[in-house]
């Protein structure tokens, strides 16, 4: 490939959306709303952010599930996203 003109200084900037969180381990889109985001933090909760601001009730809370630092589970879990049911 061919550049005439390349920057060879490409900048990365690190621009932080919110904050509050508890070891998080996850930032995902809400692929049906681009204005919520879910942020998933190693203690089992899942939290909800819209337009940059922290809902004040947790999305989903799987704190019981959590064994130990947040490394495992207690039973295989799967959560909608969209729905917030989990099987």
């Amino acid at each position: 490939m061919l550049c005439l003109v390349c920057d060879l200084h490409a900048q990365l900037r690190l621009r932080e959306q919110t904050a509050g969180f508890t070891s998080p381990v996850a930032y995902v889109p809400d692929p049906l709303d681009r204005d919520v985001q879910f942020v998933v933090q190693q203690n089992g909760r899942i939290r909800a952010v819209r337009a940059g601001i922290v809902l004040g009730t947790d999305f989903l809370d799987l704190t019981s599930a959590v064994i130990s630092g947040g490394e495992h589970t207690t039973a295989a879990t799967w959560c909608s996203v969209q729905t917030g049911i989990c099987t």
